[in-house]
């Protein structure tokens, strides 16, 4: 009886294990294809001449703006009343001068939706936005007991609340027959991250929105894309960007940034993966070994591991003696 069992255990072992190695490498692979193989789509022949970005002053915002840009398409960019803003405009401005920049400045953290999506209504209603990227994020390094909950709710509605809002409004806006452009296409995109895969202690709410992010453009995705309505969602390990000013030189993040990429190379896989598939993989090294993760180890278990391991971590111990709550 025990090798009957122990057969059958091979053998399911051996099939799940190639059907799990078999999907990852085609997963892999094909997007490696659309990374390499496929030339950069016109954005402008697909879905029209305007866009909205979200947090477009800088970072892989910026970036998405000047591509756009560059394919001649207008761009309504939504971002904090902040210097940097009014310099990313004049420097739009003066390199893109075909091109119209409009200019919505909105605290996408705000308690109170009316706060960003009024001015946003009202800088955009005039005109036919086919393209919209959720891009607006920021990340809170510390333990949940340290940091303010004001700051908390602010991170939450920032990185996922608005995010609604911003997509409920756009997309009914595109589902309206009497608003399609010429091309009867829309696109939605999520600037997501590889830290959707694992928890994010020390930047809690950072893993857990991006998470929800993805999952919610995958949702979109399957109610929307028989309407007319693209949607990817990028999911980038470490990017170049200010990402690095708040994290308090805590080891483990300064780590990653030697694998950390340019914002302009995440900005492109937009452009490559527009239309092509709903959630797009970066291929460098962290997404890759967070999947195998978890195909290596099933979710409960590696939870259980992380929880009752993670106060080894450096990050952990750093903060732990910094913190007039936990140290106690």
């Amino acid at each position: 009886m025990l090798e009957v069992l122990l057969s059958v255990f091979l053998v399911l072992s051996t099939v799940v294990g190639m059907l799990s190695v078999g999907t990852f490498l085609f997963s892999f692979i094909s997007h490696c294809l659309i990374r390499y193989a496929f030339p950069a789509q016109n954005m402008h022949d697909l879905y029209g001449d305007w866009a909205f970005v979200s947090g477009g002053s800088s970072g892989v915002g910026r970036a998405l703006v000047e591509r756009l840009a560059k394919q001649q398409i207008n761009v309504t960019i939504a971002a904090l009343d902040e210097p940097i803003f009014d310099k990313a405009i004049e420097e739009l401005r003066k390199m893109y001068p075909s091109v119209q920049f409009r200019q919505c400045k909105v605290d996408l953290g705000a308690t109170n939706p009316d706060e960003y999506m009024v001015p946003i209504r009202k800088t955009t209603d005039d005109i036919h936005v086919s393209i919209v990227i959720n891009n607006a994020a920021f990340i809170s390094f510390g333990f949940i007991t340290d940091i303010p909950v004001q700051r908390l709710r602010a991170n939450m509605i920032c990185n996922a609340n608005s995010v609604v809002e911003i997509t409920h409004h756009f997309a009914r806006r595109m589902l309206d027959g009497s608003y399609r452009n010429k091309t009867s296409r829309g696109f939605i995109g999520f600037t997501s991250s590889a830290g959707q895969y694992l928890p994010s202690p020390t930047a809690s709410l950072y893993g857990a929105t991006k998470s929800w992010l993805t999952n919610f453009a995958c949702t979109f995705a399957s109610e929307n894309r028989r309407r007319g309505i693209d949607v990817t969602s990028i999911l980038p390990g470490p990017i170049a960007t200010n990402f690095y000013a708040s994290s308090a030189g805590l080891p483990t993040v300064e780590a990653t940034k030697k694998m950390a990429v340019s914002a302009d190379s995440i900005a492109m896989l937009f452009f490559q993966a527009a239309g092509r598939c709903a959630v797009f993989d970066s291929e460098s090294l962290m997404p890759v070994a967070f999947k195998w993760l978890h195909k290596l180890i099933d979710f409960p278990l590696l939870m259980e591991i992380m929880v009752r391991t993670t106060h080894l971590f450096p990050d952990i111990r750093k903060l732990t003696l910094a913190s007039a709550i936990q140290r106690k």
